[in-house]
């Protein structure tokens, strides 16, 4: 397996663990304690075992994310030295001949005046 793939999920698994790690928190500290029975101390985490817990795992996770985020950045930028948008193939364009300045403009093609006989 590549070592970008490889990285990429990690970097895709790590952001959803993420945000499900920051949505369990509470600002006054009952997320994921107060699932485990309201916060009293019987909890699994202790009174606030809870929060220095997730706090902990939300750390881990950020730099982890941020190191894989610099790890891509890095890698897919050294790899290649082009654009997306120099491989889209353009169409060939027209130029209008260049004229030498002061001189008259080119004359419009005449046109035919168009007699009721032409349309029918």
């Amino acid at each position: 397996m590549h070592i970008v793939t490889l990285v990429a999920f990690l970097h895709i698994i790590v952001a959803v663990i993420l945000v499900a790690v920051v949505l369990l928190q509470d600002s006054k500290g009952g997320g994921m304690g107060g699932a485990f029975g309201g916060g009293s101390s019987q909890t699994i985490f202790g009174a606030t075992g809870a929060a220095n817990f997730l706090v902990k795992v939300t750390r881990v996770l950020a730099v982890t994310f941020m190191g894989s985020c610099l790890f891509l950045t890095y890698y897919l930028s050294q790899k290649s030295n082009h654009s997306v948008v120099d491989s889209i193939p353009m169409a060939p364009t027209q130029s209008a001949p260049v004229q030498a300045p002061g001189a008259p403009a080119p004359a419009a093609p005449a046109r035919q005046p168009v007699t009721p006989a032409a349309t029918k």
